[in-house]
């Protein structure tokens, strides 16, 4: 009969203890949030990104005082870093995570054409940079295998980019018009990563950026005592980015 009574007294105590954890289980379910796994992560990346830009300039002048239309083709190859920082789940295959970016590049992207006309030659020259860019992305992703993960990813993107427009001739003092102005965009991609270990992760990733408001100068300039009409000109670019990233899991 002792031994039942003690049985019976390490059963209660057991009950005890274990109804409390079932609980704590129960509300973890009702969360929402049980089996999934959360961890922040920092990364850095580095690649190329080929810049395409293409203007419309409506104050071009021949030197007659004489204002017409003008188009840039713009385009060229670029160096590009950015650094990372998101918040990744995951339960199972399935994998999504929100992601912070900011990229820099110290490219400038110009283009020139020239004009011929009895008074004098006319040149135009179209510089553009963007030093920094920012987005935020929600990404999507797949373990191909236990070591392997394929992604999509989307979101907004903003970044500030500073203009020159140069307008002179051979007798003709220079006119400059300078700008600078926020652009905001739409950022889409795709990329893998090879887990190497529980903390760092390499991978390769793709994405097109399209900026959706156009980069305008109302302001006017005065070019051979003659002081231009209407508005100035427009830039509307996108960025397509190819790059190696290295991330760190805590």
């Amino acid at each position: 009969m002792k031994m039942i009574a003690r049985l019976s007294k390490v059963a209660l105590v057991s009950a005890a203890i274990a109804l409390p954890m079932a609980s704590h289980a129960d509300v973890s379910n009702l969360v929402g949030w049980s089996g999934w796994s959360h961890q922040v992560y920092v990364g850095t990346g580095a690649g190329f990104q080929y810049i395409n830009n293409k203007t419309v300039v409506n104050n071009a002048n021949n030197g007659r005082g004489t204002w017409f239309p003008a188009g840039f083709h713009n385009h060229r190859y670029a160096g590009v870093q950015s650094l990372s920082l998101g918040l990744a789940n995951s339960m199972g295959v399935n994998y999504w995570a929100v992601e912070f970016d900011a990229y820099h590049s110290s490219a400038n992207n110009d283009s020139n054409f020239e004009t011929w006309y009895p008074v004098s030659n006319m040149y135009y020259h179209l510089q553009t940079s963007m030093p920094w860019r920012y987005e935020v992305d929600g990404v999507l992703g797949r373990y191909l295998q236990p070591n392997v993960l394929a992604y999509v990813k989307a979101g907004p993107t903003m970044g500030r980019m500073y203009s020159n427009y140069y307008q002179y001739g051979a007798f003709l003092a220079p006119a400059i018009s300078s700008l600078n102005k926020i652009l905001y965009g739409v950022n889409v991609g795709a990329g893998a990563q090879y887990l190497v270990n529980q903390h760092w992760r390499l991978g390769a990733e793709a994405d097109f950026v399209q900026f959706v408001n156009a980069h305008k100068n109302d302001g006017g300039y005065v070019y051979n005592g003659v002081a231009n009409g209407g508005a100035g000109y427009q830039i509307r670019q996108c960025n397509f980015i190819a790059k190696a990233t290295i991330n760190y899991l805590f």
